[in-house]
């Protein structure tokens, strides 16, 4: 479990987290949601040790090892293909050039990518992209992933298929998930704990053992739960 105590970042006159005290759940998914400016990003940063605090504490410190952190507009490098940009995550771990290449057959399988191995980023659609930026993740091996509004530039369609895909890595890694959204229907899908921010803090958490459970979609407590986060938040997000 992560503890933070009383976390504040000031940058000069503005004050962007303003005593936030938070715990994060090992193997679930934590949801942080808020209007644009309330300080979620810079909590996701704060939380796994990309941006120092002004005041507070957080244990326990994360290892960069530990570590997998994917912003909103992730970055491949274009000039090579999936699998060499698979490759060069794998890099920290020093495998041999056959592990690394199981390792890529492993992480292509996993995230449906065995026919795009070959083809450069702009040759691949966004929801392609994603899964391989994913990847890069998984390949560091790290237990804790710190998701920035990743779907949030994908159609409806794409983006419940990274969800559900989050979901059985998560299940199946025991992984420990803190994402950044916007979207009340993505919140009340996949988090299990939920915070709502408004103006720099958490004025709400909220324990949802239902969720993303199987045809979770489908069931009465997902919509109440969308109702809930709206009410939460004025009625303001989508």
């Amino acid at each position: 479990m992560i503890k933070a105590d009383s976390l504040r970042l000031v940058s000069g006159s503005t004050v962007i987290l303003d005593d936030v005290t938070v715990e994060i759940k090992r193997h679930q998914t934590t949801v942080i949601i808020g209007p644009s400016g309330c300080g979620k990003s810079s909590l996701l940063r704060v939380l796994a040790g990309w941006q120092p605090l002004t005041s507070g504490s957080l244990e326990p410190n994360l290892t960069s090892s530990e570590v997998g952190l994917l912003f909103q507009n992730y970055q491949l490098f274009p000039w090579h293909t999936v699998e060499k940009n698979l490759r060069l995550a794998l890099q920290a771990l020093k495998l041999t050039r056959k592990e690394q290449s199981e390792r890529v057959k492993e992480l292509a399988q996993t995230l449906e990518l065995q026919s795009l191995l070959q083809k450069y980023p702009h040759q691949i659609s966004g929801g392609q992209q994603q899964r391989v930026a994913l990847g890069q993740l998984l390949a560091k091996e790290a237990s804790y992933l710190f998701l920035d509004e990743p779907t949030s530039a994908l159609d409806a369609f794409t983006k419940e298929k990274i969800q559900d895909l989050l979901v059985s890595l998560q299940k199946k890694h025991h992984l420990t998930i803190v994402w950044v959204t916007h979207s009340i229907e993505e919140a009340a899908f996949l988090g299990q704990n939920v915070w709502v921010m408004e103006e720099a803090s958490v004025i709400k958490s909220l324990q949802n053992p239902l969720a993303a459970s199987e045809n979770y979609r489908q069931q009465a407590h997902y919509f109440e739960q969308q109702l809930l986060l709206r009410q939460l938040l004025g009625g303001d997000q989508r």
